[in-house]
């Protein structure tokens, strides 16, 4: 049920702090001393704090709460189909009738036969008291009694039979068969939908069996309504994994108020796994990966490039989690790391500088 697999973030901002990346110029500064290297122009961004959002993207399928086959349970002549397909009907509305003539005759038969056997075996139990029959022929009238009862009750069930209505309240499907047309046992008539709760399945690889939780929040969209996002939340982890795809079986239910979501559409679900509020997070091009180790390259006093060893944490889509090395609003260099070293000084626009091209770095 799910197809290939990705893991995304989704960043929720939890302070308005924005982190700009300024384009410096390529000329020497005019003012600095004469033997003082040129300041190398580089984009810097703001190391910020976000409250990180990690969750895994899968393909599932939608599922109306309720779905059934109508089916008919005898055989016979449709009589009437009164429904319009595609409306909405209430619980216990006639949809079809069968022809029930023959039905009710044997309903008729059956009554005559029951009412024989009932007056037997009072006459039998009187009978019984003189010792006028043996108690052999007293059983054989009691079993006769039952044995019509029962048939009476079956042919009144398959008289009920013949008047088929809705199981619940829903929205009814095509009509597959039409007044006068005869019907056998088990042929499908039509189906009913309720849509008002739609419920998304989907399979979870098995190494996040852990994180899944019944009541977290899931993201849905479907290609029919691309820039819409439906929300649901699980109500059912499996306490099994599939031996061939190994992958966990979730559920998640969400409203379909708007009747816009219906059975079969293919969805593109995001399950939440967990939350980390004041996560610190900087561009992903700041970081510098030199075998084991990664790197920074932070601003430092009076604008000297400082090499800093940094920990990191979830990668982001052009971003990174940083665990270890740097703190909220400590400047990195984002363009220019290849240029400089330890100690390079740096040049980049200050806020105000109409000949300064801004770029906004922060997603938020």
């Amino acid at each position: 049920m799910s197809g290939g697999t990705t893991l995304k973030i989704n960043l929720f901002p939890i302070a308005a702090l924005s982190a700009c990346c300024f384009f410096a110029s390529c000329s020497t500064d005019q003012g600095q001393g004469g033997g003082a290297p040129p300041a190398t122009p580089v984009v810097v961004a703001a190391a910020v704090q976000r409250t990180l959002t990690e969750s895994v993207s899968v393909v599932g399928s939608l599922v109306a709460d309720e779905i059934v086959e109508i089916q008919s349970e005898i055989e016979g002549v449709v009589e009437t189909a009164s429904f319009e397909e595609g409306s909405r009907v209430e619980k216990d509305v006639v949809l079809f009738k069968i022809d029930a003539e023959k039905l009710q005759a044997e309903v008729s038969e059956a009554e005559a036969n029951f009412e024989l056997a009932a007056a037997n075996l009072k006459r039998g139990k009187d009978l019984l008291k003189t010792k006028t029959i043996s108690s052999k022929e007293y059983d054989q009238a009691v079993s006769s009694y039952h044995s019509t009862q029962a048939t009476l009750e079956r042919a009144r069930q398959r008289f009920d039979d013949a008047v088929i209505r809705a199981p619940f309240a829903g929205i009814v499907g095509a009509r597959m068969v039409s007044p006068g047309q005869r019907v056998s046992v088990g042929e499908t008539l039509t189906s009913v939908v309720n849509l008002q709760t739609v419920k998304a399945e989907f399979g979870v690889p098995g190494r996040f069996l852990g994180q899944l939780k019944v009541g977290e929040k899931v993201r849905v969209k479907v290609e029919a309504y691309p820039d819409k996002i439906f929300t649901g939340e699980i109500y059912f982890v499996s306490p099994r994994i599939d031996t061939t795809t190994r992958t966990v079986l979730v559920k998640a239910r969400m409203s379909n108020d708007e009747n816009l979501l219906i059975h079969g559409m293919l969805a593109s679900i995001d399950v939440g796994l967990q939350e980390r509020e004041n996560a610190l997070v900087i561009p992903e091009t700041a970081v510098i990966q030199r075998k084991d180790k990664q790197s920074v390259f932070a601003v430092g006093s009076g604008d000297i490039a400082e090499l800093k060893e940094v920990k990191t944490g979830i990668r982001l889509k052009g971003e990174v989690e940083i665990i270890e090395g740097l703190q909220a609003g400590d400047l990195v260099v984002v363009e220019g790391t290849q240029k400089i070293g330890p100690g390079s000084p740096l040049r980049y626009a200050k806020p105000g500088d109409s000949t300064a091209k801004v770029e906004v770095k922060d997603k938020a």
